[in-house]
């Protein structure tokens, strides 16, 4: 027995992507682990939107389909979901979710920088680490109130 991912749920624009990514993966894991990856269109098709929920069932609603048929067929379903998702990136508002980030009460320092690097996947920051590393530094320092207190 394989765990099938939780409904795709969301609460903003802005978490839609990441969760889509997430839930996404999850999806195909659970395809391949209960061998329904090879099956035909119509049964993935089928999985595919009894398992994203309603929230992924209003968004597969709301799609429009150039030709008559391709919204049974489970490749171009997965593309308009890819497609919807590159769409809803905005950088300016994942990049200030990212610099005003502060280390909740009660989370741990491994928790907050977890959140922090999941956040700064959404940033298109320059693919020089260094600078990718350096920021992630600089927003852990700002963020965390022992830091905070002691510069006060």
């Amino acid at each position: 027995f394989f765990r099938p991912p939780e409904s795709f749920h969301y609460e903003s624009l802005q978490s839609m992507v990441t969760k889509w990514k997430t839930w996404r993966k999850e999806f195909e894991t659970f395809m391949i682990a209960t061998e329904n990856i090879g099956k035909d269109d119509a049964i993935k098709v089928s999985m595919f939107l009894n398992l994203i929920g309603q929230q992924g069932n209003e968004l597969y609603e709301s799609f429009t389909w150039t030709t008559a048929g391709d919204e049974k067929k489970f490749e171009e379903v997965l593309k308009k979901f890819e497609d919807h998702m590159k769409g809803t990136v905005n950088v300016t508002v994942n990049r200030f979710e990212f610099f005003k980030h502060d280390q909740k009460e009660g989370q741990t320092i491994d928790d907050f920088i977890k959140k922090l690097t999941l956040l700064r996947k959404d940033c298109n920051f320059a693919t020089d680490d260094n600078i990718n590393d350096s920021l992630l530094r600089d927003v852990i320092i700002c963020g965390f109130p022992a830091v905070m207190a002691t510069l006060r």
